[in-house]
């Protein structure tokens, strides 16, 4: 007898991603374009010409596929794909249209015509198509209507380019639209159509226009729910999470949900979740490569420059930002994007339903964000377009002086380095020196590579730069400022001398590291895919061990990182096994604490910070659903009815943030919630008023005797002495130490240290700000 999982393997998975859809059971919604169509195209003394507009994989051609179960019967509906005809001649591609008109008519309506004589319609292809063939076809088909459904009507336009058809075919088109009265034309095309050429254009001057966009809400669930309800049931959190990365978008929809069927096959289970969905987003984004990177290439230089620079100036979480954000973290590429530029191109990349929104704008389609942020990195991109970009005015570098004034010298410039480094620019791998590599195969890593550093030629100084400015999280250890990064590991000495240290050289998968806590002994915990375990040891660290799902540390992305007397502790934004996980010296346990409670709630229990207060409690700060606090035998909660986490349209509610005040109070940055305090003797959280709010808290921290230092998104930095009662202002936005402020230390010297998600690292100095080479 086969067993249950063979049997699994045997079901069909239903969705279709990437084919048109053709049948019934798998179509969806559509019901506003199917109604546009029938009450456009009968007109009171003839019918029109319907043209059906918009991006690619937005459901076009499935739509005229599914056109001869929606109109009156006497239109009978040929479907034309003029990419499936050849069109080396104008005599070719009306033999060709004849011929597909013949064998649809006899396919689907019974009606028998001759085959189309191919001598005659390369003699006179025009008379012989409108005089001869069509009159065959009136004779046969009575009073009824043939419906021409054009696909892929831009071939007509690149055939006249290639030199294959003369442009008077557009005029001839033309004619038989309006002489023909049972001959009708219902034309599908990209957009774009503001870029037609004038003959091409002229075509469709008489046509009604309708945009095809993304599928209803309660279409898109049906598209998500219904072809696998036999099988299993999607989880409403699911659902949600499938409709905020695809944005109903029919495409992405089919393809993430295709995904999702086989994971359901491979794993079985009554029902996915969300933690499934998150599971298969990196295989969705390489599975819909083809068409990302066909809407990227399409696009202008300042289309891509926007594109880019709205996903640097997001961070992790596709949300609104403005024009001026976009500019800014170009500027510290020494990039000055005009104006004029940044306009047209969001104007542009609305129009093609990438971007949505006015002044503050968002990638219409979580999953595009995802994709640009991962392949379309700033300096990347600033490579492909720098033809256009020397076009551009040159942009101050950040940090330099104004005209007129002398460059003060850095208070951290790096001296030169006495141990030689063969450079290669470009981000190719480094050559270190004999000894170093010797130290390395005996288990020591050198500080030598990091994703696409900049290279300081007169010092041999690795410079971080590119993926190293996008700072998750720091610490101070061990005499050195450390960052976690996108780019890897950053350490910076006590004279400020900068070194990489890359994922492979401390066991994790890739460079992409996303927390890092030392513990009471002084090795480092470096969180990202999988935990790390090393020791530093002056300019080289000793790698000790990597602990990843397979080590029962039940999560395969780590965010947040607490390491005290009680363990390691581990938080993750995926959720497999857990989401919170515990090392005890000798193994990871991520059932050390009773979660099923939680989980009974409908808690979303993904984890973005922690903290140890002076008690012992265990405060674990959430992505969506606020706040937790273990006491050793029992979980408070605190959400969305006590002002923290929740669910807000395009706003940021994750937990970011936890630090404990000399008095005991509980401070937390909380994102669009602001800066709330926890006063233990009333058991409540307050917001904090300050004075100059103006985005989302995001960082804070006791950092000097007696001072509370805050981050917002936007770069805005502030301190208070007396416990937020009144605060000033440390940076503002136009100090460009970066968006999304994320850490705050203090060095060994005293200096605070601030880090942000794309301007690195920069150090508080007798009221000036200088970033970290």
């Amino acid at each position: 007898m086969p067993n249950e999982e063979s049997l699994m393997a045997d079901i069909i998975n239903p969705y279709i991603a990437g084919n048109p859809v053709t049948g019934e059971e798998m179509f969806f919604g559509r019901e506003d374009i199917f109604s546009f169509i029938r009450q456009t195209l009968t007109g009171k003394h003839r019918d029109q010409v319907i043209v059906l507009y918009g991006q690619r994989r937005t459901g076009k051609t499935s739509i005229l596929y599914q056109l001869h179960r929606q109109l009156d019967p006497r239109y009978l509906c040929i479907f034309v794909d003029l990419h499936g005809l050849l069109m080396e001649s104008e005599g070719s591609f009306l033999w060709e249209l004849a011929s597909q008109i013949r064998r649809i008519l006899g396919r689907d309506y019974g009606i028998t015509l001759p085959p189309p004589d191919r001598d005659a319609f390369e003699t006179d292809p025009r008379s012989f198509f409108a005089n001869d063939f069509l009159d065959q076809v009136w004779q046969a088909v009575g009073d009824r209507h043939v419906l021409l459904m054009v696909d892929e009507a831009v071939r007509l336009q690149e055939q006249v380019q290639a030199g294959k058809l003369n442009k008077s075919i557009f005029e001839f088109l033309r004619f038989l639209m309006q002489h023909y009265e049972r001959l009708n034309f219902l034309f599908s095309l990209g957009s774009g159509l503001e870029q037609m050429e004038k003959e091409y254009a002229f075509l469709f001057n008489v046509a009604l226009y309708k945009k095809i966009s993304f599928l209803e809400r309660e279409a898109a669930v049906d598209l998500i729910t219904q072809p696998v309800r036999e099988q299993y049931t999607v989880a409403p959190e699911a659902i949600d999470r499938i409709l905020q990365i695809t944005a109903c978008h029919p495409y992405y929809t089919q393809l993430l949900c295709h995904s999702l069927f086989n994971r359901w096959r491979q794993k079985g289970g009554a029902t996915v979740t969300a933690d499934d969905v998150e599971a298969v987003m990196e295989e969705v984004v390489e599975r819909g490569l083809a068409v990302l990177k066909h809407n990227w290439e399409e696009s202008t230089p300042g289309e891509k420059a926007v594109v880019a620079g709205l996903a640097a100036a997001m961070g992790e979480r596709n949300r609104s930002v403005g024009r001026d954000k976009v500019s800014a973290v170009w500027r510290r590429l020494d990039v000055d994007l005009p104006g004029d530029e940044a306009a047209r191109a969001m104007k542009s990349l609305a129009a093609r339903d990438i971007l949505t929104g006015d002044d503050q704008v968002k990638f219409t389609v979580d999953l595009v964000h995802f994709w640009v942020r991962k392949f379309q990195r700033l300096e990347w991109v600033k490579d492909e377009i720098q033809e256009q970009v020397k076009t551009w005015p040159a942009a101050t570098p950040v940090g330099a002086p104004a005209r007129g004034q002398e460059a003060a010298p850095s208070p951290v410039a790096p001296p030169p380095r006495l141990s030689r480094l063969w450079l290669v620019l470009g981000g190719v791998t480094l050559l270190v020196l004999a000894g170093l590599l010797a130290a390395s195969l005996m288990g020591w890593g050198p500080f030598d590579r990091g994703a696409e550093p900049n290279v300081a030629a007169e010092t041999g100084i690795v410079v971080p730069g590119g993926d190293t400015l996008l700072v998750n999280d720091m610490i101070a250890a061990d005499g050195a400022v450390w960052a976690a990064t996108d780019g890897g590991i950053v350490r910076w000495d006590s004279d400020g001398i900068p070194a990489l240290i890359s994922g492979d050289e401390i066991g994790l998968p890739d460079n992409d590291s996303q927390a890092i806590a030392v513990a009471p002994d002084g090795s480092l915990w470096i969180g990202g895919g999988g935990v790390s375990h090393i020791e530093p040891a002056g300019d080289r660290v000793q790698f000790l061990d990597y602990f990843d799902r397979d080590s029962d540390l039940g999560m395969s992305v780590v965010r947040a990182l607490l390491a005290d007397e009680t363990g390691v502790w581990a938080g993750g934004t995926t959720n497999y096994e857990s989401s919170l996980s515990r090392f005890d010296g000798e193994s990871w346990d991520y059932e050390a604490l009773p979660l099923e409670e939680l989980r009974s709630q409908g808690l979303d229990l993904r984890v973005w910070s922690l903290m140890r207060d002076f008690d012992g409690n265990l405060w674990i700060g959430l992505i969506t659903d606020g706040l937790l606090r273990w006491d050793g035998e029992n979980w408070t909660h605190w959400g969305p009815k006590e002002g923290i986490g929740g669910t807000v349209e395009d706003e940021d509610t994750r937990v970011r943030g936890l630090v404990q005040d000399e008095q005991g109070n509980i401070w937390a940055a909380a994102g669009y919630r602001g800066l709330l305090i926890y006063v233990p003797d009333t058991d409540s959280w307050e917001p904090v008023e300050l004075e100059e709010i103006t985005s989302w808290v995001t960082a804070v921290a006791f950092v000097e005797d007696g001072a509370i230092w805050v981050g917002q998104e936007d770069g805005t930095v502030l301190r208070s002495y007396d416990y937020g009662k009144t605060w000033d202002v440390i940076a503002e936005p136009d100090d460009a130490l970066g968006v999304d402020i994320t850490a705050f230390v203090r060095d060994a010297a005293g200096r605070v240290i601030v880090s942000s998600y794309g301007g690195g690292v920069s150090v508080y100095e007798n009221g000036e700000w200088t970033r970290l080479q």
